[in-house]
């Protein structure tokens, strides 16, 4: 499974790079499936709410929700997030609390996360991360 980040998925929404259309058809055609984390989630209907066509934006999410399974926090992934964050913090390399959110759900389900903003995520321990 492919755990997608926020900034891929606005990229998918954009439609503008053709090399992110064939990746994501060449996955679908190996039959793997795509999640998204409720973190995620929370970013896409801040930005749909935020949009100036906001009828327009808000479909979309819920058009793409139907596409994506929806991993949410669980006390694993909790666990993940609060050793993660220590570890990090003891360091000295803290990383945005968002991202170590969706990057411990990813890890609690035994995701590959996939951004476009590797440096996001390159201090956290443990996870699997692919740049599209």
């Amino acid at each position: 499974m492919y755990c997608l980040d926020t900034n891929l998925v606005i990229d998918i929404f954009r439609g503008k790079d053709p090399r992110l259309k064939s990746k994501i058809e060449y996955v679908k055609s190996l039959g793997t499936g795509f999640a998204i984390t409720t973190i995620t989630l929370c970013e896409l209907y801040k930005g749909a709410f935020l949009s100036s066509n906001k009828e327009q934006s808000i479909a979309q999410v819920n058009a793409f929700l139907e596409s994506v399974s929806l991993y949410t926090q669980d006390k694993l992934s909790c666990s993940l997030f609060g050793q993660d964050f220590a570890l990090l913090k003891d360091k000295g390399m803290q990383t945005e609390e968002a991202n170590l959110m969706i990057a411990s759900i990813s890890k609690a389900n035994n995701c590959m996360l996939v951004t476009r903003n590797v440096k996001d995520f390159r201090n956290i321990p443990n996870i699997v991360v692919d740049t599209w």
